[in-house]
């Protein structure tokens, strides 16, 4: 997957007549921007475009592959993906995008100096932990994401060694290690489960949080009547 940007097919529920769509998404982490096009025509004419800042991501509560996303213009998008897997990493990806802070030009290492660190460790203390929610999200996630790309660092490093040499081979050269280690490839696999799981516990601490957030929040209550679908058509 491009880390700094995400495509493929959800179904988009349009209106009451035409009801759930194919449409091909595409989300760009760098812009912060949501768009969709039709399946047809990807290259072709934006069928709608929103700003990720600021939105809410909701997994439906009714089956494993709806979800809704709560922009901050009022504008709410409901979807569908094919598999739960699939609605996971959307979902992912797309909190990922609304959370994350701006860098502006002094890059990423800019960023963790004012932001969270105290020295070059990332899993140091912060340095003055915010009150704000959606910051202390947007810290963690960009840790998550610095992780991943060490991780993915490691299993090119064990894939780009040498295969494993026949025992004659073997016996007149001098050991190396070979990417079908038995102990590199638990390394690879181990790394790869314990990413996953730390994810998903943070993606279940987000949504306890937005649980709670709405019970507390009138606005985004389900009877508040102040968010709704809009039936574009598209």
């Amino acid at each position: 997957m491009n880390r700094r940007r995400m495509e493929g097919h959800l179904s988009k529920f349009t209106n009451v007549v035409k009801g759930w769509q194919y449409r091909w998404f595409v989300l760009d982490h760098s812009s912060r921007v949501l768009e969709y096009y039709l399946p047809d025509d990807k290259e072709g004419k934006c069928r709608g475009r929103e700003e990720m800042e600021g939105a809410m991501v909701i997994p439906s509560e009714e089956d494993r592959h709806t979800f809704s996303i709560q922009f901050s213009t009022g504008e709410v998008y409901r979807v569908r993906a094919a598999e739960a897997k699939e609605r996971q990493v959307w979902v992912d990806q797309l909190r990922t995008s609304s959370t994350r802070q701006e860098r502006g030009s002094g890059g990423r290492s800019n960023w963790r100096a004012r932001s969270i660190r105290l020295s070059n460790s990332r899993c140091e203390q912060f340095v003055k932990p915010s009150k704000d929610t959606s910051d202390s999200f947007a810290s963690v996630e960009d840790i998550l994401l610095d992780i991943d790309d060490k991780q993915e660092e490691v299993v090119e490093l064990i894939e780009s060694l040498p295969l494993q040499q026949n025992a004659a081979q073997a016996s007149d050269q001098p050991t190396t290690p070979k990417c079908h280690s038995k102990n590199l490839l638990l390394l690879k696999a181990t790394s790869a489960a314990t990413l996953h799981c730390v994810e998903a516990a943070f993606t279940m601490l987000q949504d306890i949080t937005l649980n709670l957030q709405s019970e507390t929040s009138p606005r985004l209550g389900p009877s508040s009547g102040s968010i709704k679908i809009k039936n574009t058509g598209n």
